[in-house]
């Protein structure tokens, strides 16, 4: 057992340290992360269960999903002084409905003088496939009733309304520049076996039925000199692939932050310590964890990556990340 941890830490130290200078593209040099929907808040600001944030980077303004409820992002947007209008593209880190569920009314508002102009929309392949409940589930009379069908891919539903609205959607199959120096991952792989995926969803709905384990989970990063930063939406695709396919493919660690949703919450204290060890295997600097990571799994993992209450905070609504400053926690987050 031993040996292969030995083994596993090498492997991860190999994949964490490839050469900066191998990997293509432009670094930004001016970035701030505001987050703008997630379970916990302060100040004034909304909290839900959902997932949102703005990525302001080189005169570029990109919105990381847009939140679980209609006007959460726009009302936080406004209680924190941020002005949305600068948004000229959108990535999804998902379908599911807490990262995508603002979407129709960011499109609303962000059409300017009655024109229906568009905005591209970056989703990472499979998004668009179609979603069931499976039958076989104990909750699966509860989730019938929320989402009043078995086919459950809201966005799939809604898809021709909003391209009305201006949503211009790019399929991301492998990882791709949407911006000077920021990446969409497009899917992840699953190199370890990371479930961290519902287990009512299914793919099929046939005589053998296949498991969603959101193939359409994709990361955001920012690429700077000092190291990427990683955006995961909830982390289906395992927290640790995350990561290693981003220091495989677009830039190579330790990371300089790692934030967003990590889906720890339900979480055994054995798949906590092999995520710890294999995060810290790589490198993180700054942690800033929320939504559905999980209050006690987030200073967990700021334990096992021997990070201080300055480098790794819970992410609430109106925290930042800057370049400058690094982590700038809300009062009730810090």
């Amino acid at each position: 057992m031993k040996l292969f941890q030995i083994l596993l830490s090498l492997l991860f130290c190999l994949a964490a340290t490839k050469s900066l200078s191998a990997q293509p593209g432009d670094l930004a040099d001016d970035v701030e992360i505001t987050v703008l929907s997630t379970n916990l808040a302060n100040d004034g600001t909304r909290g839900e269960w959902g997932f949102s944030a703005l990525i302001e980077s080189n005169g570029d303004c990109v919105l990381w999903d847009t939140g679980r409820y209609p006007e959460t992002v726009l009302l936080n947007a406004q209680a924190l002084g941020k002005d949305l209008s600068c948004v000229t593209k959108i990535v999804l880190s998902h379908f599911h409905f807490d990262h995508t569920g603002g979407l129709e009314q960011i499109l609303k508002r962000l059409q300017k003088g009655g024109e229906n102009q568009t905005l591209p929309i970056y989703v990472a392949k499979g998004f668009f496939l179609p979603r069931y409940l499976d039958s076989t589930h104990p909750a699966y009379d509860q989730l019938k009733r929320q989402f009043n069908d078995d086919q459950w891919n809201g966005v799939l539903a809604r898809r021709t309304q909003l391209e009305a609205l201006g949503a211009d959607f790019r399929e991301v199959s492998k990882a791709k520049a949407i911006a000077p120096g920021i990446w969409a991952t497009g899917p992840i792989a699953r190199v370890h076996d990371e479930k961290n995926y519902p287990a009512f969803s299914l793919l099929t709905q046939e005589q053998h039925p296949t498991m969603d384990n959101v193939p359409d989970s994709q990361g955001l990063v920012i690429r700077t000199s000092r190291g990427p930063i990683v955006l995961s939406g909830c982390g289906h695709s395992g927290a640790v692939n995350l990561v290693q396919q981003v220091t495989e493919q677009i830039q190579g660690g330790p990371l300089l932050a790692l934030m967003g949703g990590l889906h720890l919450f339900n979480a055994s204290e054995e798949t906590l310590a092999w995520t710890g060890k294999a995060l810290k295997a790589i490198g993180i600097q700054n942690l800033m964890a929320g939504h559905c990571t999980g209050v006690v799994p987030m200073f967990s993992l700021k334990e096992d990556l021997d990070l201080t209450r300055q480098s790794a905070v819970i992410g609430a609504v109106g925290a930042r990340f800057s370049l400058q400053d690094g982590i700038s926690a809300t009062a009730i987050a810090h």
